[in-house]
């Protein structure tokens, strides 16, 4: 028997690497989910303890940087991004991965808190390697996913809907969460994918939700909704800042606080807040809206019978325009034949066309074109940080109305 046998068998029966954890995950999940997950369960933060083993079989705890393993976050980003990198070389980007990962480790009974792990690394009875391939870990991970969607929310964007269902304006609500100190009681995440989000630590979450406060605490946003020209701007640079969606609903300073209950600019009555089952009522509210006729159906215009008039006008002033051979149709710049034809230019007459002529409008200007860009199978996300491509930027501005 050698002599650091019995060392790294304990080490083995307590510990698990990094590296080997995520080989045994990578039988039956992609890599994606594997960093998504990791994430998901604050694997690079001190919510998790990291150990390091050195070269004389010593195995000592990690200490992380401003509450954050900074090895673990660089793993997480590269399982996340860099693996779909098409300019990357997947092999090179696993041996790293491998690399940074052989010499860290978590106890399995950390790990086992989690129920999709637990049976992994604590099988009831001996099975052979084929048995963890084909156990359910990917299925219940994918539920975990999906779960996830419905706990974090944009901070924008749950400001906006909040203000908009209790008929309080925006500047207005977030002067009263920065005055009943908000930012020091909820957490800030940054958004990794498009199920999950890591938290920034304390004092970087504070920051965050401070500065987004205090720039729709100008008078400007003197609305429920935000304008197409505020939503783009705040969008481009505060999108990817999430916080969890109880958070604000559960923030005990709105209890007292007498609010209208609206769906769209219908509004069903008044109550004091503190007396709503929030999950009750967002219920009936989606129970109503999915009752409603979808928006720019017939049925829609039925109810709206002004509307109805200014698109049948509409409409038909468009048909009339598209029919005359020398006008838009034939244009040389639209004409793909033509040498110097401008397919953006031509892209964006028909996303301005889809949103505005044929009822594709949704939310607001920028997720409009964001979706049918999306569904023609342009990318209009920069795979690492989430921001606009430069292509869907020009688009949304070149179409925006305003």
């Amino acid at each position: 028997m050698g002599l650091l046998d019995e060392k790294a068998k304990l080490i083995n029966e307590t510990y698990i690497g990094v590296w080997k954890l995520i080989e045994l995950l990578s039988n039956t999940n992609s890599y994606t989910e594997i960093g998504s997950y990791l994430g998901h369960i604050n694997a690079q933060t001190s919510a998790l303890k990291l150990y390091h083993l050195n070269s004389f079989y010593q195995i000592t705890e990690v200490n992380p940087l401003y509450g954050m393993y900074v090895v673990i976050k660089d793993i997480i980003e590269k399982l996340i991004y860099d693996i779909n990198d098409p300019s990357k070389e997947k092999e090179k980007i696993i041996e790293d991965i491998q690399l940074k990962a052989e010499k860290y480790y978590w106890k399995k009974a950390d790990l086992a808190k989690f129920k999709e792990l637990k049976d992994i690394l604590f099988p009831t009875q001996k099975v052979e390697v084929l048995s963890i391939e084909q156990s359910a870990f990917s299925p219940f991970l994918s539920e975990v996913l999906k779960e996830n969607k419905e706990k974090y929310s944009s901070f924008i964007y749950l400001i906006e809907d909040f203000c908009h269902t209790f008929d309080i304006l925006i500047y207005e609500l977030s002067s009263f969460l920065l005055l009943n100190k908000f930012e020091s009681q909820a957490i800030a995440y940054i958004k990794i994918s498009k199920v999950d989000c890591i938290p920034l630590d304390i004092l970087n979450s504070t920051k965050a939700i401070y500065s987004i406060l205090n720039i729709l605490t100008d008078s400007k946003y003197n609305s429920t909704r935000f304008e197409n020209s505020y939503d783009d701007e705040l969008m481009y640079e505060f999108g990817h800042i999430h916080i969890e969606i109880n958070s604000l609903y559960s923030f005990q300073p709105l209890k007292d606080l007498k609010v209208n209950i609206c769906s769209g600019y219908e509004v069903f009555g008044s109550a004091k807040y503190g007396d709503l089952n929030i999950k009750d009522l967002n219920q009936a509210l989606k129970n109503y809206r999915d009752s409603q006729p979808k928006a720019f159906s017939d049925e829609w215009y039925d109810m709206h019978p002004k509307l109805k008039e200014l698109r049948d006008v509409t409409q038909q002033e468009t048909l009339d325009t598209f029919s005359n051979p020398n006008l838009l149709d034939q244009h040389p710049a639209l004409d793909i034949n033509h040498p110097n034809h401008a397919p953006e230019l031509k892209l964006a007459f028909e996303v301005w066309e889809e949103i505005y002529i044929n009822g594709k409008y949704v939310e607001s200007h920028s997720k409009s074109v964001e979706q049918l860009l999306s569904e023609r199978g342009y990318e209009v996300r920069s795979v690492k940080t989430l921001e606009l491509t430069n292509l869907a930027k020009r688009i949304i501005a070149i179409t925006n109305k305003k």
